[in-house]
């Protein structure tokens, strides 16, 4: 990282380690809210006009700005606000991936900032972010899980990763078993088949937005695929257009949650499933918001 021009004739003053690990926090926003109470709890002199001042500011409130996600952190000031926290080289190498991450606008962006905060060894997010993160990387890690309910897999990857539609590559279904068997959700018995931990599994609100968005982007383009590559008599592939407002939209959205429980509640009290099937439900605006004349 280079330090600005501006910040050369500047003598900031780091602040000492105040008990809060960077390493707990996938918002670099909630990190800096809670860096400044401890702050303040330590130096009564913290401000939001003395930050402004001591990093560059344009004004007293940008601080607060910043924290409650109404300005982003600029990058031409991000060395100066690193020594002021005071952080050691690894934390202010995580806190630019953290801050890179939180504010990038592109899928494959966002994703290439939270792969590099995973790779530090003490990202305590791990129990909770990184795993759903980890399980969703690939769409064939849920399709590799679930067909281990209706066929017998004892160590034939070859076998394992034609089963999949469309089919995956030996390699790339011995990964899914490796890593599904990492995150405790496959084991194996005593008679040398893989079986689900569980047998019903949805990501939870816990789990990071890149990963169900990369998911839901690999989940679209398989369901694009399958317009040609599925016969019509196997696939349900539909789209209405309607002019509702708002409350109806809402009502709309309970609606499709409902419906996706009981498809999860149907699937689990099936005692035969014989195929594996993936639902997907999209409801997104065409136009901006207007007034019925």
């Amino acid at each position: 990282m280079t330090t600005p021009k501006s910040a050369e004739a500047a003598v900031l003053e780091p602040t000492e380690p105040l008990g809060v690990s960077i390493y707990e926090y996938a918002d670099y926003r909630a990190y800096l809210k809670d860096w400044y109470a401890k702050a303040r709890e330590s130096d009564g002199r913290i401000s939001y006009r003395r930050l402004a001042q001591d990093i560059g500011f344009k004004s007293p409130g940008h601080f607060s700005l910043i924290v409650n996600g109404k300005a982003n952190l600029s990058l031409k000031v991000l060395d100066r606000f690193i020594r002021y926290l005071g952080l050691t080289k690894k934390e202010a190498e995580y806190f630019q991936a953290l801050v890179l991450y939180n504010q990038a606008k592109a899928l494959d962006e966002k994703k290439r900032y939270f792969d590099r905060m995973l790779s530090f060894k003490q990202f305590r997010v791990r129990s909770i972010a990184a795993t759903q993160y980890e399980f969703l990387d690939k769409w064939y890690y849920m399709a590799v899980r679930e067909v281990l309910a209706i066929h017998a897999f004892k160590g034939d990857y070859a076998a394992l990763a034609q089963m999949i539609e469309p089919a995956i590559t030996t390699e790339e279904a011995r990964k899914s078993i490796d890593t599904l068997k990492r995150l405790g959700l496959v084991t194996r018995d005593a008679q040398g088949r893989y079986q689900r931990v569980e047998t019903v599994l949805a990501a939870g609100p816990e789990a990071p937005a890149v990963a169900v968005n990369a998911f839901l982007s690999q989940a679209m383009d398989l369901a694009k695929a399958a317009l040609d590559r599925i016969p019509k008599e196997d696939r349900v592939l539909a789209a209405t257009t309607v002019s509702v407002s708002k409350d109806t939209f809402e009502e709309i959205r309970e609606e499709t949650r409902n419906f996706r429980k009981r498809i999860l509640e149907m699937a689990q009290r099936d005692p035969r499933p014989d195929r594996i099937y993936q639902f997907q439900f999209h409801v997104f605006p065409l136009s901006k918001p207007g007034t019925a004349p």
